[in-house]
């Protein structure tokens, strides 16, 4: 990505830029690779810029939602209801009475009590609502880091071993017309076979489902869990693998059965970056440190999940004074022991005014982040189109959390 400086001394740092270019890319070739009955439904959660899911809703993509807020950002810039599943677990009524209003494709159910839920809101307003259930399976493919966890006790779904009476009390229900079966249950999967495997354990398993308690089976839902690589060493998913051993999978499903698949990551990690300035170069111990001016606030992943981010650094002529390099960790501002980029890692001669780059933050980077945390403004996010810099999210300083707050008469 090119003029990352220019955009940093106009827009200041620390600062998220996207490259639509890369976007489109990772997923015209993702289309390319699978087959065309599948369809992708974008993971919200992994970037909701408004600019992201519109240019995602202008492939064609349609959306994987988990909140009203994403509901309403995604009809907001145009997603057709149509194209709008809603997963995840911890639905509110209200929630539930927004889906239901907007009369999306299906709510992924998490359990016989949210079946229920639904029940009661449709009988309410008169009308019969699309479900699909998620199931906690005894299988998952192995995880970059563990993020879904795999196939142990969790808060997501319903287990394998209720699903069938999770079934029958949905065909009870007078309001619920159950459709179809979801299982997300892995996260940043770089082995291409593996998530095949995965896939295959769960169509067979919605399909046998299915013809054991006769509903018709209108779509399953396989997920997402395409990785990207973070690590040195780490080789990127083979989409073409994946296509073919999907392709084979759903070659014997009925025609009438939708496939889908919700890849966030996989479209988004590589298009963003983070850019940080240094303010401060130290070494205390034994150990060198550069303090940039960004931190775990707004990109919380990497210690979050334990795993680094790729980093660069960009020279800006520095201001003056000695410079380092070799093994260095890279700190944010913030006054906690957490606050970590990167540790130990090499870096060419960095000097204070220099750019410190973290790669690969398209996805859960500003929307993980807790960008209140000391009263730092948090970052813009530009959207590099067509040749042409937009600013998809300004920044927004302290002064302006004022207005959402309030002193009581008398404390002044």
């Amino acid at each position: 990505m090119k003029d990352l400086q220019r955009l940093a001394d106009r827009y200041g740092t620390p600062l998220y830029v996207y490259d639509g270019s890369v976007l489109v890319r990772q997923y015209e070739k993702l289309r390319a690779a699978l087959p065309q009955r599948v369809e992708i439904f974008f993971a919200m959660k992994s970037n909701p810029n408004l600019a992201i899911v519109a240019l995602f809703r202008r492939l064609g993509a349609g959306v994987d939602i988990a909140s009203v807020g994403e509901l309403r950002a995604a009809l907001r810039v145009g997603v057709a209801p149509q194209k709008i599943v809603f997963s995840g677990p911890g639905k509110t009524d209200a929630e539930l009475e927004a889906a239901v209003a907007a009369d999306i494709f299906a709510i992924n159910v998490e359990s016989e009590g949210e079946l229920e839920r639904v029940q009661r809101i449709a009988q309410r307003v008169g009308r019969r609502v699309r479900v699909g259930l998620r199931l906690n399976p005894p299988f998952a493919p192995g995880e970059g880091a563990v993020i879904i966890g795999g196939a142990v006790p969790q808060k997501f779904g319903i287990d394998l071993a209720r699903a069938r009476a999770a079934v029958a009390l949905a065909q009870r229900l007078s309001h619920v017309e159950l459709i179809g079966i979801h299982i997300f249950n892995a996260s940043n999967v770089l082995d291409a076979e593996a998530w095949v495997k995965n896939a295959e354990s769960i169509i067979e398993t919605a399909v046998e489902l299915a013809r054991a308690t006769g509903f018709a089976l209108r779509y399953i839902d396989v997920g997402g869990g395409l990785g990207v690589p973070y690590r040195e060493g780490e080789r990127e998913l083979d989409v073409s693998v994946l296509g073919e051993g999907l392709g084979r999978a759903v070659r014997e499903l009925s025609a009438e059965t939708r496939v889908l698949i919700e890849p966030g990551r996989y479209l988004t990690a590589e298009a963003g970056v983070y850019v940080t300035r240094v303010v401060e170069i130290k070494e205390t111990r034994g150990e060198r440190f550069v303090v940039v001016d960004g931190g775990v606030h707004h990109l919380l992943r990497p210690v979050l999940v334990g795993q680094s981010h790729p980093v660069r650094v960009l020279s800006c002529g520095g201001e003056g004074g000695v410079g380092v390099a070799g093994r260095c960790s890279i700190a944010g501002p913030l006054c906690t022991a957490l606050d970590y980029l990167a540790r130990g890692v090499e870096l060419p001669v960095v000097r204070v005014g220099d750019l410190v780059v973290v790669e690969r933050v398209g996805a859960y980077g500003f929307t993980e982040s807790m960008p209140y945390f000391l009263s730092h403004p948090t970052p813009a996010e530009v959207l590099i189109w067509e040749g042409r810099e937009h600013v998809i999210r300004r920044r927004q300083r302290p002064e302006e959390l004022w207005a959402w707050q309030s002193v009581p008469e008398g404390l002044l």
